[in-house]
């Protein structure tokens, strides 16, 4: 005669297989609720920084209002815009986008011009900031850049662009 497990046993059993399930799953979930809960926080933070970012080229400023471009040879040798701080955040860590009929290239702001989270262009402010020429940006001629981007390094959503 066959006799089946006293429910008492049973009940411990099913009692302490729920809680070594409980062991491992509860701590991968509490994890992935922190994870994604800090995510969370910090695209709404940046969805609040990019609303109030705004930044534009200086429209009295050079010989491509906006831009000056001194060239050489045909070469640019000196590239500079003056901005406005038209928004509410304080911008830094900007970079240059290049564009001419083909290609886009990348050129990084000289240390002397750039602007730094400990010194940024603040709200109703104005700065000139210069690109360092060199690598693929030294060899761009004067005549054959079309668009110019101002990137930024707090909201890259609303960066000002110049066609030429």
């Amino acid at each position: 005669m066959l006799k089946g497990v006293s429910p008492i046993i049973s009940t411990v059993l099913l009692i302490l297989i729920a809680i070594s399930i409980a062991a491992f799953v509860g701590p991968w979930s509490l994890n992935l609720a922190t994870t994604t809960s800090n995510a969370s926080a910090t695209n709404a933070m940046n969805q609040i920084d990019c609303q109030n970012t705004f930044y534009d080229f200086s429209s009295d400023y050079g010989n491509y209002e906006g831009v000056n471009i001194t060239a050489s040879g045909g070469l640019i040798i000196e590239f500079r815009t003056k901005l406005e701080n038209t928004g509410t955040r304080n911008v830094y860590g900007f970079s240059f986008q290049l564009s001419n009929s083909t290609d886009i290239f990348n050129c990084a702001v000289t240390s002397a011009t750039q602007k730094s989270s400990s010194d940024p262009l603040r709200p109703g402010e104005e700065c000139i900031i210069e690109a360092l020429l060199s690598g693929e940006c030294a060899n761009m001629g004067e005549g054959s850049i079309t668009k110019v981007k101002v990137l930024n390094g707090v909201c890259s959503k609303n960066s000002p662009s110049l066609d030429i």
